[in-house]
């Protein structure tokens, strides 16, 4: 339950940090990357709780996936738009 109620009140700021890592990085293929950034900062400020990174990591993806749903996040690039 301790878990539960940690990712809980991370959440928020879970979202905050993924939609601000997406602006700073934005474009495909760089998810694992800006996952592990974000893994990494939680690690790097004590909270290396093998339990706990397992949530949040889970949250992450499921946070990514909605947004994905959503049309927060842009999937793909487009290399070029023909006649503009």
């Amino acid at each position: 339950m301790g878990i539960l109620l940690i990712v809980l009140q991370l959440l928020p700021s879970i979202i905050e940090t993924i939609t601000a890592i997406e602006k700073a990085f934005p474009g495909p293929g760089l998810g694992e990357a800006k996952k592990d950034l974000i893994i990494d900062v939680i690690k790097d400020s004590g909270g290396d709780s093998k339990e706990l990174i397992s949530s949040i990591t889970k949250v992450i993806d499921l946070v990514v996936t909605v947004l994905n749903k959503l049309g927060v996040f842009k999937t793909s690039t487009p290399i070029l738009e023909v006649g503009k």
